[in-house]
């Protein structure tokens, strides 16, 4: 049987015996370094059981973080197209900077844009997100109920009315499986039904479960193909589960729209918009609006221009 790969320090050794425990239990094989057979050469063999792995399970730490073996596992892992699942199991934080040696130190840029599972955040429920994140990824499809499944059929339906009535039956139901089917319906091929997906999912889970992240951003990069406008159902989702990694699109749409006289965007709506960027907003950020705001590159007097000027005199930068 295939197995998942788990890339980790070992001054984190308990823990991971607990993670291979979790994964033995429910039927998943693990490979760590341990099983590494003496005499033989361990890189190649790493690199064998990576490649031949069915993902990667990266456990995330201050120790981990400073490993050169790990990040070379897990650079390993995303070179050769395997699905790497960031498990941290202490402080570390995508954005959170520590010192080392007295200087500033991040998890690797690569590791930012990869959804986390913070086992501080969810002491209760991370083993769940965990174990439904390597059932999907082995290919293990949870069987629904009857009345689950009506409403999933209904969103192959070609006419709009038909698939949003799968999503308004789904909403009506509160039985355990409607999470795994909401995340089987933000993976469709239509962007309403992935919207509302992600939308419930979200909102069903008090915006906890960060599962529906991977699939907005998917159809966030679809929508920038054609034009760089993220879907406002996602915009209060953004500020309420604060994804950091929205803050490049955002801007970008700034610079787009600021730019025309009108695109259909009520005060209100741009006011929601600029609310939720502020929640994320990094210095840098900053940094970026202030050079476009200062080149004046832009239809001046609209709700943009107002509401830019006051998120950057808010911090301080005009």
């Amino acid at each position: 049987m295939a197995h998942f790969f788990i890339s980790y320090s070992h001054k984190d050794d308990k823990q991971v015996i607990e993670i291979v425990k979790l994964l033995t239990d429910h039927g998943f094989v693990s490979w760590t370094d341990r099983q590494l057979p003496a005499g033989e050469r361990w890189d190649e063999l790493i690199d064998l059981a990576i490649d031949n792995s069915l993902g990667m399970i990266l456990v995330v730490s201050k120790h981990s973080m400073e490993s050169e073996f790990v990040l070379y596992e897990w650079a390993h892992a995303i070179g050769a197209g395997k699905t790497v699942i960031p498990l941290c199991i202490d402080e570390t934080r995508p954005h959170s900077p520590r010192l080392l040696n007295e200087r500033e130190l991040l998890p690797h840029p690569k590791l930012e844009r990869i959804q986390w599972i913070i086992v501080q955040d969810k002491l209760t429920t991370w083993q769940n997100e965990l174990l439904a994140r390597l059932q999907e990824i082995a290919g293990v499809l949870p069987e629904f109920g009857s009345a689950i499944q009506k409403a999933i059929d209904l969103f192959d339906e070609p006419e709009r009315g038909l698939r949003m009535s799968g999503v308004y039956a789904l909403k009506a139901n509160y039985s355990d499986q409607v999470l795994d089917a909401l995340l089987l319906g933000s993976k469709h091929g239509y962007v309403d039904v992935v919207r509302q997906c992600v939308s419930l999912f979200a909102e069903r889970t008090n915006y906890e479960d960060r599962r529906c992240i991977e699939p907005m951003f998917v159809d966030i990069d679809r929508s920038f193909a054609s034009e760089p406008l993220i879907p406002f159902v996602y915009v209060p989702l953004i500020r309420k589960m604060a994804i950091r990694e929205a803050e490049p699109y955002m801007l970008e749409q700034i610079q787009y729209i600021a730019k025309q006289a009108n695109h259909g965007y009520e005060k209100p709506t741009i006011k929601i918009f600029f609310e939720t960027l502020d929640s994320i907003i990094s210095t840098d950020g900053l940094y970026q609006l202030r050079l476009f705001y200062e080149k004046r590159d832009f239809v001046p007097g609209t709700a943009w221009d107002e509401l830019m000027f006051e998120l950057l005199k808010k911090h301080k930068r005009v």
